[in-house]
């Protein structure tokens, strides 16, 4: 059945459904609160946050389903120049359908347009909301593009539009937030340091009073770090590492003294790749130290495997549950399992600025205490919906309270660049980081070495903007590539001089492009 087909009675009875359990635990979480708000204490505030979370994830997802059910009534032109859709295709005669094991494969040719679907992508039929089949391939340049779909879902028109498809089922993570809720109403602190976080409480650190710093600015911040998380007593640290401030390094150093300490750790971020990049680092950092340990992640697809020596990678999420390994790693649908309920003694949070609050109290159900590792000028997560008060923020912006950088009574901010020159992170530091980010010494030995007929917008050192003009250029641009590719030319011309004094080639390794 498409999800056009489904009744109205049914989609209106679910609605229905979920706006009577949220009115019940509004009853409990909201008709205490006083009416006038300068009454409110710390834990009022949390009750009215909460009850804004409980209904966080079908809020993202009303903007989605309007507009997916908004295109049903497009007309071809309009599919056509939706970025979410590539409208207006006709299967190309010369490439008959073909039969692929269980599934048929359809080739389409598609009038110019741009889009975001890409290869290996899911997508829907935009006249009936079926499932249209899976994107095998895409030729640009013949405007070809082929379709997989099982022969049991039926088969694919001459002409079709298609899309992308609807939300993500975020069932676990709602569940898991109303677990929260119920924990709260109970005032039994079962997630006490999800508490503490939404509280925006001083860490609690065995040892150390609280408004006291969490680490001194001198001697070796690693191992103080690690010592102060290994001292967490139900609560959170914040670890704000501006890009290449070693934050992933710093991490992986704490992960593995906990290990070594027989702590249970769990890992986890919004996306595969910058799990895996936090696992490839405990793995360097354990052969270093000798520690051995038993690890899974919980991988979705080949496209997310770790492929690691310590950690193995599983597709079964109930595999990974019954492990008992000592470090699990997964995305907030694998520890928003009520199996998972409070049977870790740390969850590391990597990339937490792009981490939804909600989606944050939904995995941390897992665990007894919280690292939380990034910075609030990533991207973050794009967000649907509107969302009162606080309830749409990221997790690090909630905790951070518009300030540029984490004060050090409530957090540990990693204060120096191993990667940027002067030129560079003086600009960043005063403009971004409250003047507190500084570049390592070494730094100011980089630099690019220009030869005479090196692209005239090419300096040694520091930040550069080129304006392009063009018109229309929603998703991509010809003319800012053609610049892209003649500056990206010049510099594998030149040579450079890296932060220990040595002169290099540059070659395609030394260059980092960023689009859009």
């Amino acid at each position: 059945m498409g999800l056009g087909e489904q009744s109205e009675n049914q989609k209106s009875e679910r609605v229905h459904e979920a706006e009577m359990r949220l009115a019940e635990y509004g009853k409990n979480l909201l008709n205490p609160l006083p009416e006038d708000r300068e009454q409110w204490t710390d834990d009022h505030y949390l009750w009215e946050l909460v009850f804004q979370l409980l209904d966080f994830h079908r809020r993202a997802d009303k903007p989605v389903w309007w507009a997916m059910f908004a295109r049903q009534e497009m007309t071809e032109e309009e599919l056509i120049d939706d970025p979410e859709c590539i409208g207006g295709m006709e299967a190309a005669p010369e490439h008959p359908p073909e039969a692929v094991k269980q599934s048929s494969v359809y080739t389409f040719r598609y009038p110019e347009q741009e889009f975001k679907l890409k290869v290996d992508y899911d997508c829907l039929r935009t006249d009936t909301l079926e499932r249209a089949g899976k994107i095998a391939s895409i030729d640009e340049k013949k405007k070809l593009i082929r379709i997989k779909l099982g022969r049991k879902s039926g088969t694919l028109p001459e002409k079709i539009s298609v899309m992308s498809t609807g939300p993500i089922k975020t069932d676990v993570l709602k569940e898991a937030v109303y677990r929260f809720a119920d924990s709260l109403i109970a005032n039994d602190h079962r997630y006490a340091a999800l508490e503490a976080i939404l509280k925006r409480k001083h860490p609690a650190i065995k040892g150390l009073s609280a408004g006291a710093p969490i680490i001194s600015d001198t001697g070796d911040s690693t191992g103080q770090i690690s010592d102060a998380v290994s001292r967490l007593q139900n609560s959170y640290l914040f670890i704000q590492g501006p890009p290449g401030t070693g934050k992933t390094y710093t991490g992986s150093h704490v992960i593995v003294d906990l290990l070594a300490r027989g702590a249970r750790v769990g890992v986890s971020s919004n996306s595969h790749k910058a799990i895996n990049n936090l696992l490839d680092a405990v793995e360097k950092r354990a052969a270093e130290k000798g520690v051995r340990f038993r690890g899974f992640k919980k991988s979705s697809g080949p496209d997310s495997l770790f492929n690691g020596e310590l950690i193995v990678d599983v597709t079964e999420k109930a595999a990974v549950i019954a492990s008992g390994a000592s470090l699990v790693a997964g995305t907030a649908w694998l520890f928003a399992d009520p199996d998972f309920d409070q049977t870790l003694d740390y969850l590391f949070v990597d990339e937490a600025g792009q981490v939804a609050l909600a989606n944050l109290v939904a995995m941390g159900t897992c665990a007894k205490n919280f690292v939380l590792l990034g910075d609030q000028m990533q991207l973050q997560q794009p967000l649907q919906g509107v969302h009162p008060g606080h309830s749409g923020e990221s997790t690090l912006d909630y905790l951070l309270k518009g300030q540029g950088t984490i004060p050090n009574d409530r957090g540990v901010f990693l204060h120096t660049s191993w990667r940027m020159h002067e030129d560079v992170c003086s600009f960043i530091s005063d403009a971004v980081y409250d003047s507190r980010l500084r570049p390592e010494p070494d730094n100011q030995k980089q630099c690019l070495i220009l030869a005479p007929d090196a692209h005239p917008k090419l300096r040694a050192t520091g930040i550069r903007f080129i304006g392009v003009e063009h018109d229309g250029c929603s998703q991509r641009s010809e003319q800012e590539a053609e610049i892209a590719c003649n500056l990206y030319e010049s510099l594998l011309q030149q040579k450079y001089m890296d932060r220990q004094g040595r002169e290099h080639a540059m070659s395609a390794e030394n260059i980092l492009v960023v689009a859009p």
